[in-house]
């Protein structure tokens, strides 16, 4: 696994794990949430019943004071309408009563008055027949709600009782209170909300931000839904769950910001010095090290380790190159002169004993071809190349010709250029040169031709040297080019910046063909 791959895992891994712990927190907010949403509809809901019994209180307490006097029960009994109307319907207003009826055990009427009208009723709250049983069955007390003229009352009921310690007498004091728009805003007020009727199949309304909502139903003596209270109230810590979305939508900004960061100072400061080292390395280059070899860090040490060694591989190279170059100089040069040497000696033993005056010219020129070659070896010595020769190429080329055909009764053609070779640099002429006597040699000594042909003429783009023999030729696919021989003509070719042919079959003899580029070219 690569480094910049364990980045962007540990990169990936730091968003991952940001990424569950917001929605951890998220989570767990919500669930929160939920919970406190729960309490606070209790609270709410305890509140609006708690309202609603503080303010039906005085209904409540106009009953349970009247039904507990005994001249309640005298009333009862003498029905006295004067009495009535100083005790029971002058305090209506004192207790907020809408209405209020004094009633037989039957549920017929005894007495009934409505506060809102002013009138005098003989109307039930309820029909008779619904009231007789209703009565008959109760434990002492009535809390209900009911219709009645379309209006909606809370009506509350308590039997009459002549005495605290002695039986009820069996009629009822019944007072009722009309659920009208007044009295509605009164108790939204007191709740600290806003409330309205409905029917009593209720639908949850859309309820908006920070806003909550609860519902109560009323019912009436049979325990059936009439109606139902709407209670909307702003939630007083709606604003703590904002401030808590607030702090967790932070969180998750700052966490994509950190890893955001995270990512590019890795980039910045690891994986872009890892990618310079790396294609500095690979490509060979110590140009992008230039950039990181001050640094006081750890790249910078590294960058530097490894210009360092490019610098050294370089040097080596430059070295092994030094040393493949003079050994194949000397090998094209110095040994072929030796090997010419060596076949002017064995024509000089030839010519020895038939003609002397020919032996002893011919050795006057082995020995300068010696000192010749004592002169590059000395070059070698003191690192220098040989000179190129400065003369005419055809002229040194047909001299490398005589020398290296010795005895042979071979005959080495040379057709040169020489305004042409004349406008390539001296040394690319010494390695052209070089490449020609190469190519020279290895006809004469291992093809055995009668005729060598060397040639070199401009061509459409730059010039051609060619040398081709009449020789045995060889398979070229059986040939090692690995070799000294081939291997010195395809290496020269390479640093003369040209192209190589090599033509030669079993029997038909060898042509090899050297492409060079225009003088103003060549290396």
């Amino acid at each position: 696994m690569t480094i910049r791959s364990r980045l962007l895992i540990l990169i990936g891994a730091l968003g991952v794990f940001s990424t569950a712990i917001f929605f951890g927190l998220e989570l767990l907010q919500q669930r929160e949430y939920e919970a406190i949403r729960v309490r606070r509809e209790r609270e709410l809901a305890a509140r609006l019943q708690s309202t609603l019994a503080e303010n039906s209180g005085a209904l409540r307490r106009y009953v349970r004071n009247y039904a507990a006097r005994p001249a309640l029960a005298e009333f009862v009994a003498t029905r006295d309408a004067r009495w009535a109307e100083r005790n029971l319907q002058d305090r209506l207003d004192t207790y907020r009563v809408d209405a209020v009826w004094v009633l037989d055990a039957s549920g017929a009427t005894i007495h009934g008055f409505k506060r809102l009208t002013g009138e005098l009723t003989s109307e039930p709250p309820l029909p008779q027949a619904e009231l007789q049983p209703l009565l008959a069955g109760s434990s002492g007390t009535l809390d209900f709600f009911c219709v009645i003229g379309g209006a909606l009352h809370q009506m509350f009921g308590q039997r009459i009782s002549a005495n605290p310690e002695r039986a009820p007498t069996g009629a009822w004091l019944v007072a009722a209170r009309v659920w009208n728009a007044p009295l509605l805003e009164e108790i939204a007020t007191a709740a600290q909300g806003q409330i309205r009727l409905t029917t009593s199949a209720h639908t949850p309304d859309a309820v908006a931000h920070g806003e909550m909502e609860t519902w109560q139903p009323l019912k009436d003596h049979r325990g059936r839904v009439v109606a139902g209270l709407d209670f909307h109230v702003l939630d007083p810590q709606a604003s703590d769950v904002d401030e808590e979305n607030t702090e967790l939508t932070l969180f998750a900004l700052n966490a994509v910001g950190t890893v955001l960061i995270a990512g590019l100072l890795l980039h910045f400061w690891i994986w872009r010095p890892l990618a310079t080292l790396q294609h500095s390395i690979i490509q060979s280059d110590t140009t992008p090290l230039l950039r990181l070899i001050h640094r006081r860090d750890e790249f910078g040490r590294l960058s530097r380790i490894v210009h360092s060694s490019l610098r050294d591989r370089e040097a080596l190279a430059h070295a092994l190159e030094a040393q493949a170059r003079v050994g194949r100089d000397l090998h094209d040069s110095i040994i072929q002169r030796l090997f010419g040497v060596g076949m002017s000696l064995t024509k000089i033993e030839t010519l020895a004993g038939t003609d002397p005056e020919a032996s002893k010219q011919l050795a006057v020129q082995t020995r300068a071809d010696l000192n010749h070659v004592v002169a590059e070896l000395r070059g070698y010595i003191e690192r220098t190349d040989p000179r190129p020769s400065e003369g005419a190429f055809a002229d040194a080329a047909r001299a490398i010709g005589q020398q290296l055909r010795g005895s042979a009764a071979t005959e080495i053609s040379v057709d040169i250029d020489e305004a042409l070779a004349s406008r390539y640099p001296a040394l690319i002429r010494g390695q052209v040169l070089q490449f020609a006597r190469e190519a020279m040699s290895n006809a004469v000594r291992h093809g055995e031709p009668s005729r060598v042909e060397l040639s070199w003429c401009a061509a459409e783009r730059g010039s051609v040297l060619r040398l081709s023999d009449d020789g045995g030729g060889f398979e070229i696919a059986g040939i090692d080019t690995r070799g000294r021989g081939l291997g010195n003509l395809t290496e020269r070719a390479i640093v003369l910046g040209g192209r190589l042919k090599i033509d030669s079959r079993p029997g038909t003899g060898t042509e090899i063909t050297l492409h060079l580029p225009p003088p103003e070219r060549s290396p």
